[in-house]
């Protein structure tokens, strides 16, 4: 079931769901999506993320954690059961153990990479890397690794 709590300071409200609605009309606020992939509102001039606002107003946090982790991976799914409070130790290891993000050499990134301009099925790469597909969406949208891919891209044309 779907519960709303107001958002201090605003007229607007956030459900455990991840909506963002207007207190007065009842109206679902439209959310954007941030650079690095979160959503986000506008309420009254700032923008917030709305993960960070389901954690403040659903999940409790008694040992004072910094960050909000996404179970799935999806920065998009911010219903309230897929979010947790974490340190950032916590965050990382996280990220690192769903393939989220790589700490290895380039070599991974490289192979991702010229594997999906190659013609080679996601679901493949993914497979052999063990990665998700957040992970290898990001590497060939240059999203993450930028610098690196853009390298590749020269090597490639020469």
């Amino acid at each position: 079931m779907e519960t709303w709590k107001p958002i201090e300071g605003h007229s607007y409200e956030i459900s455990n769901h991840g909506r963002v609605r207007n207190r007065n009309t009842r109206k679902v606020i439209r959310v954007d999506v941030t650079d690095h992939s979160y959503a986000r509102v506008k309420l009254n001039n700032s923008r917030h993320k709305v993960h960070r606002l389901v954690g403040l107003y659903f999940i409790s946090n008694p040992d004072n954690k910094k960050e909000i982790n996404h179970k799935d991976g999806n920065k998009i799914n911010n219903h309230v059961d897929n979010l947790e409070w974490v340190n950032g130790e916590e965050n990382i290891k996280h990220a690192i153990n769903e393939g989220l993000i790589i700490t290895t050499d380039n070599n991974i990134v490289s192979d991702i990479y010229l594997s999906f301009k190659k013609g080679i099925d996601k679901k493949e790469i993914i497979k052999r890397h063990k990665v998700s597909r957040q992970m290898v969406d990001n590497i060939i949208s240059k999203r993450r690794h930028r610098k690196f891919t853009d390298k590749l891209d020269l090597k490639i044309i020469s």
